[in-house]
């Protein structure tokens, strides 16, 4: 008995070394950056998981990875915005967040510039654009955050959604429970081994075993015949337009793509033009560049992936454009000592 327990344990050993050692050779020759920060993450029973307010984040990876996080939790540098004309909330999940690139570069942080800075060159209060954008956050988590939102900051002029291919996938895991089981502080899922399940999670090896196992560990509801991704998140969709409509702000959407043919992209569009809502068509600029420029890369290179800035600049170029077609006096914008958009 003594001899076959010395061999099990000596097998346990092994195998506990030989995963020590591959734990150091992917960390020293191919290690794997996860775009999002649980760290900077806590427990929420609505949302699955929601950003610390307050906090600052900055590790250099394969890239500057770089968050943070104002008193409610959005990616703004600023914690008051008391100080601008109108609001514009920016919902939307990592594409939204600005991951894979710094929060300057996010495409909410480039429509704020782009709005706030005048023909003058001075940058000035006007309208303050609130990041909402959580990675991995679906339409329903959107819709959640909106409504905090109104009650925290009041109604907003303007509510963008940038919509992405993963956004049924992430309602469906929020409507399942599966989100609240999120390795985040306070969760009630790991409780006291919250730290000791951060720490295994955040291993190299471990994150390499999720990823070969992620298709399997992921339910995916089957999508109907030939509807899209965007199609999916209707219901929700539509409770977003009511409910921006009611606070007498304006709804406008659009999608992350990276081809041409994006059955989502078009049918988000066309559900826009038939709800009267804006719809920030970006697509056609960034085509435009690569027909000139067929080398000139869409996403970052890196582990964080996601879209490079000049995407989001002309994201951001498409939502302003959206912005000014709501305010009646646009067309006199370039006559004003800046670019207040009223």
């Amino acid at each position: 008995m003594k001899r076959k327990l010395g061999n099990i344990l000596t097998v346990f050993l092994s195998v506990l070394l030989s995963i020590a050692v591959f734990e150091l050779i992917l960390q020293e020759f191919s290690p794997t950056y996860p775009s999002d920060v649980p760290g900077m993450m806590v427990f929420d029973s609505e949302l699955g998981y929601r950003y610390r307010p307050s906090s600052h984040f900055l590790r250099s990876a394969d890239y500057q990875i770089e968050f943070e996080t104002n008193r409610l939790g959005s990616f703004n540098y600023t914690d008051d915005f008391t100080g601008y004309r109108e609001l514009v909330f920016a919902l939307g999940d990592s594409y939204t967040q600005g991951t894979g690139v710094p929060m300057d570069a996010s495409y909410p942080a480039q429509l704020d510039l782009q709005l706030n800075i005048g023909s003058d060159g001075r940058y000035r209060k006007d309208i303050a654009v609130v990041n909402l954008g959580v990675s991995s956050y679906g339409t329903l988590q959107e819709l959640i955050t909106f409504r905090r939102m109104l009650k925290e900051l009041g109604k907003p002029s303007f509510v963008l959604l940038l919509g992405a291919e993963n956004d049924a996938e992430d309602i469906d895991e929020l409507l399942s429970g599966r989100r609240a089981r999120k390795a985040v502080a306070g969760s009630p899922y790991w409780g006291a081994f919250t730290p000791v399940a951060r720490w295994i999670l955040d291993r190299q090896v471990t994150i390499l075993a999720l990823e070969a196992l992620r298709p399997l560990l992921i339910s995916r509801s089957p999508s109907p015949h030939g509807m899209s991704v965007a199609e999916r998140c209707r219901p929700y969709l539509e409770m977003l337009a009511d409910e921006v409509e009611v606070a007498g702000g304006k709804l406008i959407v659009s999608w992350a793509v990276t081809q041409d043919h994006a059955p989502s992209y078009d049918w988000l569009r066309n559900w826009a033009l038939h709800r009267g809502v804006g719809f920030a068509d970006w697509w056609p600029t960034v085509q435009s560049v690569r027909d000139q420029v067929p080398t000139m890369p869409l996403r970052n290179p890196h582990s964080g992936g996601h879209f490079r800035t000049w995407v989001n600049q002309a994201i951001a170029r498409a939502f302003a454009k959206e912005i000014g077609a709501s305010r009646p006096t646009v067309g006199q914008m370039n006559r004003m000592p800046y670019n207040r958009i009223h």
